[in-house]
């Protein structure tokens, strides 16, 4: 079993009386992506995950090839060349995914929040979220299997704060 750990992401601050839901996104750990000088079958999908570049869709290669060199930026209509390969926009399905989350991913929190109702909603694990102290910050790691063994962990960040008024 290999392991694919990713930074801290940083959620927005919960009130500590409050119980709210939470999620990890594994998408683009799951996903196939889009490489340089690669070789895709026609009908092969691919899921991009660049800053600027169309999302909500994937790619399906309509005609196989190699890909080109540089990271091309993939259109919401139309046909994109990329090296020889014929990229199309498709909606967002399965067809792109290389693996998927097996079971319910493990949760585990710093003392003091409690997580609750883990769940998988697509490729994301969703979970409830209580308690904390005004003025700290959690560690919560969420660990899933996908289905070809992969483990992958990701770490978020949670602080706990009270909203301060200020009145004038």
């Amino acid at each position: 079993m290999t392991c694919d750990i990713e930074a801290a992401e940083a959620w927005p601050a919960k009130h500590p009386d409050a119980t709210l839901d939470y999620a990890i996104d594994f998408e683009e750990e799951c996903s196939r992506p889009w490489d340089k000088w690669q070789d895709f079958a026609t009908g092969t999908r691919i899921r991009v995950f660049r800053p600027g570049q169309a999302s909500g869709y994937e790619f399906e290669a309509t005609t196989g090839g190699r890909t080109g060199g540089r990271n091309p930026v993939f259109p919401t209509a139309g046909t994109l060349t990329d090296g020889s390969v014929t990229w199309t926009p498709r909606a967002i399905s399965s067809a792109s995914l290389v693996r998927t989350i097996v079971g319910t991913p493990t949760w585990i929190a710093d003392s003091g929040v409690t997580v609750s109702s883990e769940t998988v909603s697509d490729q994301k694990a969703i979970a409830k979220i209580a308690g904390g102290t005004d003025g700290r910050d959690y560690s919560v790691t969420v660990a899933a299997i996908g289905s070809d063994g992969l483990l992958m962990v990701k770490v978020a960040i949670l602080p706990v704060r009270v909203p301060v008024m200020v009145c004038a």
